[in-house]
């Protein structure tokens, strides 16, 4: 079953926030319309979201789900 644009952005939101971030509100972005991102507020390290990602590409990626928020900004 493929998972729904809201249950992707659910899924990023909770795998940067089980690494210490504290994301803004998902939005579309105006270059890659592809894509959806949410930043963190402390470190601004962003989460990216794909909804219609080619075969080989991810639909969930970005520094804020592979790495810890160091709370330091950008």
């Amino acid at each position: 079953m493929e998972m729904t644009l809201k249950d992707l952005k659910a899924s990023a939101k909770a795998s940067a926030l089980s690494r210490g971030h504290d994301m803004k509100r998902f939005h579309r972005d105006s270059y890659w319309t592809r894509t959806h991102l949410s930043a963190c507020r402390r470190c601004e390290m962003t989460a990216y979201v794909c909804e219609n990602p080619m075969a080989n590409e991810t639909n969930i990626f970005g520094p804020a789900v592979a790495q810890n928020c160091d709370g330091k900004g950008a």
